[in-house]
């Protein structure tokens, strides 16, 4: 009987273990709009060659992450929010707010970090103030079969881009300017393709909801010790009614940088 009694506390000891290991089912639905507040992530990678352990050089992209947090009427005073990352390889990082953060808060949450992959999968953000809000977000990937599907041309009647880019002797720094007459969701990103056709990260901006335009974005660098050919955009634009514009366009950086 003491032995029955054994297998069913060790049997129930292991069902609270497991479950408790469960996480509870988020809510991953893309909010176009939330009247109150906005949480949008910028990603700002840069590729350059560094010295290996082996004295070699080698190519190395490095991540810097952040988060703007914004409300959009002005009641919401403090929030704390937790991040939870996946990146390409599966694998799911979570970053909390150590105390609540006074709101318009802008955090950093990543710092000249390599990511598994290379890249992300998704981002799920809970914030917990008066009241609680969730934003989720997919990433915006490109393949090496995609590249002819980008125009030549950035052409839309929603948005007005601008790059602009100062330089010194090893890199170039551009600045994004989005402009835009109405209230949007926008997620964007973009990516450096070299005269070989390797692809890498650049520039993306996840779940930027505001009416103030505009948005401007610098610290974007280019080092010119890499072959880097064409700067591809993928922007997907969404009015308040959800409906979708998705624009492909790759820019010439030899035409850029005249």
């Amino acid at each position: 009987m003491y032995k029955k009694l054994y297998y069913i506390l060790i049997i129930t000891v292991l069902l609270l273990f497991i479950s408790s290991c469960i996480d509870e089912e988020k809510n991953k639905e893309h909010i176009i709009n939330n009247e109150e507040l906005s949480a949008y992530l910028v990603i700002q990678p840069s590729t350059n060659l560094i010295y290996n352990f082996e004295d070699e050089l080698e190519e190395t992209t490095r991540f810097n992450m952040f988060i703007h947090l914004l409300s959009k009427t002005n009641n919401l005073q403090e929030v704390n929010y937790t991040l939870d990352i996946v990146n390409l390889l599966g694998e799911e990082t979570t970053y909390k707010s150590k105390h609540p953060v006074s709101i318009p808060q802008v955090d950093q949450l990543i710092f000249n970090t390599n990511i598994g992959g290379n890249g992300f999968s998704e981002f799920f953000i809970e914030l917990e103030g008066e009241q609680n809000h969730n934003f989720y977000e997919k990433f915006i990937n490109i393949s090496a079969k995609d590249v002819t599907k980008y125009k030549d041309e950035f052409i839309s009647d929603l948005i007005e881009l601008k790059i602009n880019y100062t330089e010194d002797e090893e890199k170039y720094n551009l600045e994004f300017e989005i402009n835009a007459n109405e209230d949007l969701h926008l997620d964007f990103q973009t990516y450096l393709i070299s005269s070989e056709v390797r692809i890498y990260p650049f520039l993306g901006v996840y779940g930027y909801n505001k009416n103030e335009f505009p948005l401007s974005i610098n610290n974007n660098y280019i080092y010119k010790e890499m072959d880097m050919l064409y700067l591809y955009l993928n922007f997907a634009i969404y009015n308040n009614d959800g409906e979708k514009v998705e624009i492909k366009a790759r820019i010439l950086l030899s035409d850029l940088f005249i």
